[in-house]
């Protein structure tokens, strides 16, 4: 996954159509010559290509165009721009006047996502950069490019974790140089990191197991919430303390009990006479 894109105004010059063939089926760019300039002030030759149909209109020679496209940056030639929105100022580009009234944009924006390359530097200057292999597709294939993020002085930047390596970023800024084995310097106004930053995570810390444990399952961790629905005394399968009886049922039992205590009753007095007759009839036979 990877993306280079830059936007900017660009004087379009020498246009002309170009038919290609793909899949056996033909279709018409037109391609301008323009240059890539630098805040710097360093200015590289740039082709830039945009579809267009047969019967479409070529642009005038230094009409000045707000393009957005995906970039390659070859070893050696031109930059590649594939445009995939160009907007003409209106106006003579012959006057002299024609770009008065055009906003000054002398360095191109950049979005940029890719991988990062090798190890980050710290410049004597204090500044900050990192590499970065890009890609996107030009020319109809995917083409590689390299580029140096740079991080200015600025206070902004001055706690700033550059991204290790193999690590995915995506960058916003402008082009601020080209470097002597001509990588396009990106001066970063935003970063986004897209890949996790490694770094040693904190150690758990261990459960103090309480002396005094008020309640069930605080001596193992145990939320007291999960403790009070584990309580025997809640258990749903725990018989109800207390039961609706009808009163009906009270007066039964009570019943059959007093009938109970009277029937055995009535026997132990019945066992205790028969007795005292025995002993009578004893007593009588022994005269």
């Amino acid at each position: 996954m990877s993306s280079f894109t830059v936007i900017r105004f660009f004087a379009l010059v020498n246009g002309h159509r170009e038919r290609t063939s793909r899949d056996g089926k033909s279709r018409w760019h037109v391609i301008y010559s323009t240059t890539l300039s630098c805040a710097t002030g360093a200015c590289v030759d740039a082709e830039v290509r945009m579809y267009s149909p047969s019967n479409d209109v070529i642009h005038s020679m230094d009409s000045v165009a707000l393009i957005s496209a995906k970039v390659h940056i070859p070893t050696s030639g031109p930059i590649l721009l594939e445009a995939y929105r160009i907007v003409v100022c209106p106006g003579d580009p012959s006057q002299e006047s024609y770009e008065d009234a055009l906003p000054d944009m002398p360095a191109p924006l950049v979005f940029a996502l890719g991988s990062v390359i090798g190890q980050s530097k710290t410049h004597p200057d204090g500044s900050k950069s990192y590499m970065m292999n890009v890609s996107d597709y030009v020319r109809d294939q995917t083409e590689q490019s390299t580029v140096d993020c740079l991080f200015s002085t600025s206070p902004r930047w001055s706690t700033l974790r550059l991204p290790n390596e193999s690590t995915s970023t995506y960058i916003i800024g402008s082009c601020h140089s080209f470097t002597e084995s001509r990588l396009l310097r990106i001066a970063v106004d935003n970063i986004v990191f897209l890949s996790p930053q490694t770094s040693a995570s904190a150690p758990a810390s261990p459960i103090k197991k309480r002396k005094y444990v008020g309640r069930t399952g605080a001596s193992s961790g145990t939320s007291s919430s999960d403790a009070i629905l584990s309580s025997p005394a809640l258990s749903s399968t725990q018989p109800p303390s207390y039961s609706a009886v009808s009163p009906f049922s009270i007066s039964d039992s009570t019943e059959t009990a007093a009938s109970g205590s009277g029937a055995s009753g009535s026997q132990s007095s019945t066992s205790a006479s028969a007795k005292s007759d025995s002993t009578l009839s004893m007593k009588k036979n022994s005269s």
